[in-house]
């Protein structure tokens, strides 16, 4: 005797189970966005070593990446845009990245808003900038001037 062969009974789409939705970052979002919101402005960066993509990439290289030439300025906060200024309280010098040739806009120098010079080579500045509540000191220190974006 041979045994009738039987479909499982498919599950209605309101009885099937969720599919969990992962968190993404902000970068991830941007990165594989079509970018109207940046398109013919010129960008600044505002990113510390935590500033990067899921998969581990710098804010900096995906913006560069996906702006070509108009990433314009990087803006840095205590300890630089890749961490590179560990000692405290010290503060640090503008300069330019080497990779890049852009400029780099320290935020804990002789000031610690961007000036309006600054801010005039950009139309837009995108912050990249994470903390946690267990940190000592918020990133209050380097914050983007009021009404500047």
């Amino acid at each position: 005797m041979s045994v009738p062969r039987t479909r499982a009974p498919r599950t209605a789409p309101s009885q099937r189970p969720r599919r969990r939705a992962g968190v993404r970052a902000g970068l991830d979002i941007l990165a594989r966005s079509s970018l109207k919101v940046l398109r013919g402005r010129r960008v600044g960066l505002l990113m510390h070593p935590a500033s990067v993509s899921a998969s581990l990439r710098s804010a900096r290289d995906i913006l560069r990446e996906r702006c070509r030439s108009r990433l314009v300025a990087l803006f840095g906060p205590q300890h630089g845009i890749a961490g590179e200024k560990q000692d405290n309280m010290i503060e640090s010098a503008h300069g330019v990245d080497e990779e890049t040739g852009i400029p780099i806009f320290s935020l804990y120098s002789e000031t610690r808003t961007p000036t309006p010079e600054m801010l005039s080579r950009i139309d837009t500045l995108v912050v990249d900038l994470q903390s946690t509540p267990s940190s000592g000191r918020p990133l209050s220190h380097s914050r983007p001037a009021p009404g500047s974006g």
